[in-house]
């Protein structure tokens, strides 16, 4: 991270992720990698060492997608993958401890997407509802995570594993 000083205050830029992933591995992204970008790279490493390298374990699917709405496939030199959208609407990390509010926000949430999608046409997309154990793992996250599960099925969504999304 590059270090700047405004007013005396130090803050951190966070350069591109290519440049920064450069920087780590010593070595550039090849063209169509770009949908790779998480925030964290030391997940996008594992994908990124699956799909376009020969000695590599195969992963089938990667969920940090952050172009489209809907999954979709990548062919890479060791097959397809499946790049999963991650979406961060109703994510108890940056709800609650990044914006300090109470579990009950996840659940409003989620019931505010899910009962204004008629008004922008229904189209389909995939929505995470993504709860951390560190974060949600006390009674009144769980509660909420419960709360919220319950609001989705009422709502008649359709609930996605592996076998949906395996290429």
């Amino acid at each position: 991270m590059d270090d700047k000083t405004t007013g005396g205050a130090a803050v951190h830029v966070k350069p591109p992720a290519d440049r920064l992933y450069g920087r780590i591995k010593g070595k550039k992204l090849r063209p169509r990698q770009e949908w790779l970008m998480a925030e964290f790279l030391p997940r996008l490493d594992p994908v990124v060492h699956s799909a376009w390298n020969a000695n590599a374990p195969v992963s089938r699917e990667q969920a940090d997608a952050f172009d489209r709405d809907l999954p979709y496939r990548i062919d890479t030199p060791r097959g397809p993958i499946t790049a999963i959208p991650f979406t961060t609407e109703v994510n108890d990390f940056p709800l609650v401890i990044r914006y300090g509010n109470e579990p009950e926000a996840f659940v409003r949430a989620l019931a505010s997407i899910l009962e204004g999608w008629p008004e922008i046409g229904s189209p389909p997309a995939c929505l995470d509802l993504t709860a951390h154990a560190h974060v949600f793992g006390r009674p009144a996250g769980a509660m909420a995570f419960k709360a919220a599960i319950k609001r989705a099925q009422q709502a008649r969504v359709r609930f996605a594993d592996g076998a949906l999304v395996d290429p």
